[in-house]
């Protein structure tokens, strides 16, 4: 079985490889979410260990996607 894993990018925009497993827990708000919620560019900020020289998710907030944000500032005419 393949291991399932995140590549994000940090605000230095490096991109880093977080391994999920069964145990990795989702949030989006207060709410408990899934990992099919999170699409490519949505903001994220995820707990982790290191074990083995890998970083392991505990838990992953998600945020708003690149495009959420951007509709959510757009200026009003």
């Amino acid at each position: 079985m393949e291991e399932a894993q995140l590549v994000v990018q940090t605000k230095d925009r490096k991109d880093v490889v977080v391994a999920l497993t069964e145990e990795t827990s989702y949030l989006k708000g207060a709410s408990r979410a899934s990992l099919s919620d999170i699409e490519v560019g949505t903001r994220v900020v995820i707990s982790t260990i290191e074990k083995d020289g890998k970083l392991i998710a505990q838990e992953v907030r998600i945020g708003k996607t690149v495009q959420d944000a951007k509709t959510q500032f757009q200026p009003q005419n």
